[in-house]
């Protein structure tokens, strides 16, 4: 079964790309204030055995456990270029490199991030227990935080922007070089109970597909932020490790259920190119992973609209732009470094007939 693997203080800056912390990446309330009510949702993840903080937590351990069995605790492990044998992530984008550590914080510990001010360099912080990402850098450097500001374990998620597989395998020997992370403690991953959090990702992606949603309000800096539980839920099923908003904002353009050809149309989604952000399309089955290694995604800086043909490999015949559909498909629309809020309010992507 594929599954999501997915991803305060800093010392006196004295060398280039070290980073002083604001009030606001300081350790904030991390736990629910009541429990989370369930009664009127779609799809009641006690229907499988877990109540919702208790899946959010299962799937964050899930994650570091998968993790530490391929890497070990406290290690980064070797990025890939996304591709339909090895999607770490649902929802892979194969315009960036992942890579992911699972990290005990409990005596602090110290990230060492590539700095590089041509490309895109962002790492996420995710707290294990409730999904909140309080701190999302996007420049690097050498950062060091102190014990009791995160979750006891913490997912750190890093993304690299690449150009290409020559561009991606030059960027892997970099990230093995300069990307690491120093800890004074090695404790185990928690226990969770895997066979109920399957059940439970099962039937929560599941209510997902009945009816697909964007990413708004599906990560935040603590548990406080969150707006709509239910959609944080099954955000955390479908797409766990999301970035936050003011990093990255999705969009999902659902496809037709046949495989004719269509044309997809974008308004160009406002992106700080000074700190390389950039918008992307890609294309994946209802599933919401990669259908395919070839015609899977078209990048773009420009603020022009985006036309792209989509269906099976007959329809890229004229087409300037083109994404393969093997079966029904999906789109995601990803804006790095983004006006999050004017993002958000353009038009969703339009489908029609070509």
């Amino acid at each position: 079964m594929k599954r999501s693997i997915t991803l305060l203080t800093i010392f006196t800056v004295v060398l280039l790309g070290f980073q002083r912390v604001s009030a606001e990446q300081q350790q904030s309330t991390n736990v629910a204030s009541q429990a989370v009510d369930t009664t009127s949702w779609g799809t009641r993840p006690e229907s499988t055995g877990m109540t919702a903080e208790e899946f959010i937590r299962a799937e964050g351990l899930d994650f570091a456990a998968n993790l530490v069995k391929k890497n070990g605790l406290n290690t980064f492990n070797t990025p890939t270029i996304a591709s339909v044998d090895n999607q770490i992530l649902t929802t892979p984008n194969v315009n960036v490199l992942y890579t992911a550590a699972a990290v005990d914080t409990t005596r602090g510990f110290t990230l060492n991030l590539p700095i590089d001010d041509t490309r895109l360099v962002t790492a996420q912080i995710i707290n294990l227990d409730t999904h909140t990402t309080p701190v999302h850098l996007n420049k690097g450097g050498v950062y060091t935080y102190p014990a009791g500001q995160f979750d006891d374990h913490v997912g750190i998620l890093v993304r690299i922007g690449v150009d290409g597989k020559a561009d991606a395998e030059a960027q892997v020997k970099v990230i093995a070089d300069e990307l690491s992370v120093d800890a004074a403690s090695a404790k185990p991953i928690p226990d969770y109970d895997l066979d109920k959090l399957l059940a439970t990702r099962a039937a929560m992606k599941n209510e997902f597909a009945k009816r697909p949603m964007d990413s708004t309000g599906g990560m935040v800096k603590s548990v406080d932020q969150i707006t709509n539980w239910e959609k944080y839920t099954i955000i955390a099923a479908a797409g766990w490790g999301l970035s936050g908003p003011e990093r990255a904002g999705y969009k999902l353009i659902p496809g037709p259920e046949t495989l004719d050809c269509s044309t997809v149309t974008v308004e160009a989604p406002p992106v700080n190119t000074e700190a390389n952000g950039f918008y992307s399309l890609t294309i994946y089955g209802k599933d919401m992973f990669l259908m395919t290694d070839e015609n899977n995604t078209v990048k773009s800086e420009s603020p022009d609209s985006m036309e792209v043909t989509v269906g099976p490999s007959e329809c890229a015949e004229g087409a300037s732009q083109y994404l393969e559909a093997t079966r029904p498909w999906n789109i995601i629309l990803r804006a790095y470094e983004p006006d999050s809020a004017n993002f958000m309010a353009q038009p969703d992507g339009k489908v029609t007939a070509k």
